[in-house]
């Protein structure tokens, strides 16, 4: 049966060319559940045309080099018909987005720039083109316009398809404005004494040239003012031609409703798609009033989008079906299987295998009634705007399940909320910023709804929606968890590491922490992050050697600055490994991390007693040092860290030491001559009094293990870039202290000097830069170096 056949189609995982469906009945429901708490039950037409009407922002960003973004408002921009005798004309206004909170979508019912698949003639749109030409046409040959309506602006406004521009209001002040500015031109060249002036004036013939005519400027700079000024009286001449044969192409019709009809209150940036980073929309009046509201162009609206899916003509009639079985809400009623208005890929309807029966017919796949239809649209426009966000570098809609109803209940609310709960696992430093009052409300509903992560990418257009990935089922228990542990280890880092933000682990952070090559608008390789995601919302496994091949890779492209891909690559290198550090102990409390054993091992000679205190503390702290190689790896890289540090203090660049590392992998043949090296370096630079006992536990920890050695190429880097990091991050914890001390000092001696009426303003100024160096910037060794200039003066 029909019934049947539903089951187990939708139920099942189904991939073409690599790309997903929504899969699962369940998912479907759960969408079409959400149009329901927006528009209720039982949708008319509108009720469903208001609930499909897009949202715009007043306010937009723009970006500015070298400086911060700024905020624009946004407008809507009207061409108005006025028919009004003696004299009909087309008017040029605009008003701001959502002014006096109107909403503008609803006002001008903008549902985007595409009705139906092929059909581009939505009346409010951002496509200024369109208006000038193809819409009325389209309108009226698809009924979306009355044909009193369409003769009225066509046979006064268009001339075989093409917009009158002399009947723009601004046209008659548009061509004296010109004819002033050819004439100011002229009497200049009459009065020009210089060459300097002639290249002046000869700068303002062309652009008012290049303005009005198609046709390549004539003149040359070795012209003489008498020759430019019969090109100008002809130009002058000719004014109404030409500018005739300039407006066959719509870009200029465009850029001269700016710079005329808008008086450039609204700023036209010719190269931009829209026109203006001021423009949000633009739309059609006829005598004032909005075509939209028009009963025809609704009609017409609701048609393309809901009623002609349900008819048994048309290019839908292979889909639809007199009487059959819902699939969501399992009435038996009118049905369709199509899936052409609907923006998200519920299934597939397009390809023979996935046809029931293989017969090209997809009745029996999936069948939609015209209010559950209703609803799914509705769901995903609001999806689209409240229920959307961004995990690491991916877009993300976030679908709640309903398992229970719910009285006196508030979709807006709870998609405050449920955006509240993705901040707090995806951006710890937002978390730390959420009040806990603000969700408490919520508790209620913990035990009534999953939550579902719908990866996805999409360049607005409906066609080019692509699902990445779809995590189900995920619990509120499972977010409150991992946000324990995100929150455990900030505090950790919070107590013993100075609260370094960048030590921090969040899922925005993990992005970091495997490389995806982005290439324009592609991402490759972006499914190794989000099963990393996966796994750590279903409580999987993750294989600890591909973690381990993600992080070396990751620092292999910061060390060597690789390009194009979704790492930083003036990252810290040092804070780098060590957030990868912390990456583990998180995945190790949530207890994913699979394919290691973390067993603790013992070696005959070795004892505790043989490490500095900081580095067993901080064993301790990310239990992830629990056996011997480890430890003799880590011990190792610190070492090299601490000759790093010793040559960069003697002005020996860029750290040599580390050019023993080989980012690629370090096999067990050659850890005891990187360990012998290491050795001649710490006596070279006169460091093995200090350091012996280090370097004595991470000999034997390495040599005592070499016959049974157990961890690969790439963990032997990872670990010894672990301990190097952990040696600088001691150094630079050293060095913040001391900078404290000296900066606490420097204070109390100017305050002293200060006391006893001595001129303190060049002190002041050093401190201010210190002060900057060293709390803003985190240069503590540039900072002291200035602190003790003060020292220096006071002396003098």
């Amino acid at each position: 049966s029909s019934r049947f056949s539903w089951h187990w189609q939708a139920g099942s995982k189904r991939v073409w060319n690599g790309e997903e469906e929504i899969k699962g009945g369940d998912m479907i429901k759960a969408i079409q559940k959400i149009g329901e708490y927006v528009a209720g039950k039982e949708v008319n037409q509108e009720k469903f045309l208001k609930n499909i009407c897009l949202h715009i922002e007043p306010t937009r960003e723009i970006k500015q080099k070298d400086k911060p973004p700024k905020k624009v408002k946004q407008h809507i921009v009207f061409v108005n018909f006025v028919t009004d005798k003696p004299k009909s004309k087309i008017k040029i206004s605009y008003k701001e987005i959502n002014l006096h909170q109107i909403k503008t979508g609803i006002e001008y019912l903008w549902i985007g720039d595409t009705i139906r698949h092929k059909l581009y003639c939505p009346i409010t749109t951002t496509k200024f083109e369109n208006l000038l030409e193809n819409t009325i046409y389209d309108l009226y040959k698809n009924k979306g316009i009355s044909e009193k309506n369409f003769k009225l602006i066509s046979n006064r406004f268009f001339n075989d398809g093409k917009i009158y521009f002399s009947m723009f209001d601004f046209y008659s002040e548009m061509i004296e404005n010109k004819k002033s500015k050819i004439t100011n031109m002229i009497e200049k060249l009459k009065q020009i004494k210089t060459q300097k002036e002639k290249k002046e004036i000869l700068k303002e013939v062309k652009e008012i040239w290049n303005k009005t005519s198609i046709q390549k400027i004539p003149i040359s700079e070795k012209e003489s003012p008498e020759n430019i000024i019969t090109a100008l009286n002809l130009l002058n001449e000719n004014l109404k031609d030409n500018l005739k044969e300039r407006y066959k192409k719509i870009d200029n019709i465009i850029e001269d409703v700016f710079i005329y009809g808008l008086k450039k209150n609204l700023h036209y940036e010719k190269k931009m798609r829209t026109k203006s980073n001021e423009v949000a929309l633009y739309t059609l009046l006829l005598n004032g009033k909005s075509l939209t509201q028009t009963d025809e162009y609704k009609k017409f609206i609701y048609e393309e989008k809901i009623e002609n899916l349900l008819i048994n003509s048309g290019r839908y009639k292979s889909n639809y079906s007199e009487k059959n079985y819902c699939s969501i809400c399992q009435s038996e009623t009118k049905t369709t299987s199509s899936v052409a208005n609907l923006q998200f890929k519920f299934y597939m309807n397009d390809k023979l295998g996935f046809a029931s029966n293989l017969d090209g017919h997809f009745k029996n796949n999936y069948n939609i009634c015209k209010n559950c239809y209703q609803h799914l649209m509705i769901a995903e426009r609001y999806i689209k705007e409240k229920l959307k966000s961004k995990i690491g570098g991916m877009d993300v809609y976030i679908l709640p399940k309903f398992l229970l109803s719910v009285d006196d209940f508030n979709i807006d609310d709870f998609a405050k909320f449920i955006n509240f709960k993705n901040q707090q696992i995806s951006d710890i430093k937002r978390a730390e910023e959420t009040l806990e009052d603000e969700l408490e409300m919520f508790e209620k509903y913990n035990n009534k709804y999953l939550l579902n992560y719908l990866f996805y990418k999409s360049s607005g257009k409906s066609s080019e929606f692509k699902i990445y990935k779809l995590i189900k089922d995920i619990p509120p228990s499972r977010i409150n968890f991992i946000k324990r542990k995100e929150q455990d280890i900030s505090n950790l880092i919070d107590d013993k590491f100075d609260g370094n933000y960048s030590y921090k682990i969040d899922l925005n952070r993990i992005w970091g922490c495997i490389p995806v090559k982005i290439q324009k608008d592609s991402k490759h390789g972006y499914s190794k992050y989000l099963d990393v995601i996966d796994n750590i919302f279903s409580n999987r496994k993750i294989d600890y050697d591909f973690l381990i091949n993600q992080v070396i890779e990751t620092l292999h492209i910061i060390k060597y600055e690789t390009p194009k891909y979704n790492i930083r690559n003036k990252e810290d290198i040092v804070n780098k490994i060590i957030n990868l550090n912390f990456l583990f102990l998180f995945l190790k409390k949530l207890n994913i991390l699979g394919g290691v054993k973390m067993d603790k091992q013992r070696n005959k000679h070795f004892t505790d007693e043989m490490i500095p205190n900081d580095i067993s503390d901080y064993w301790e702290n990310l239990k992830i040092y629990q056996d011997n190689q480890k430890k003799g790896l880590f011990l190792l890289g610190y070492l090299i860290g601490e000759v790093g540090s010793k040559q960069s203090s003697q002005q020996i660049k860029n750290k040599p030491i580390l050019n023993k590392l080989n980012f690629q992998g370090i096999g067990t043949e050659k850890l005891n001559r990187l360990s012998s090296d290491v050795l001649e370096k710490l006596k070279q630079y006169k460091l093995l009094d200090f350091k012996e006992n280090v370097y004595s536990a991470s000999h034997l920890l390495i040599e005592e293990n070499i016959e049974n050695w157990s961890l690969s190429n790439q963990e032997n880097v990872f670990y010894i870039l672990s301990g190097f990091a952990f040696s600088n991050y001691l150094i630079r914890k050293r060095s913040k202290e001391k900078y404290s001390e000296e900066l606490q000092e420097k204070i109390q001696l100017i305050e002293n000097m200060k006391s006893e009426g001595k001129n303190v303003e060049e002190f002041v100024n050093i401190l201010s830069k210190a002060k900057l160096l060293g709390t803003e910037e985190h240069k503590y060794s540039e900072a002291r170096k200035l602190l003790k200039e003060i020292k220096k003066q006071e002396e003098k």
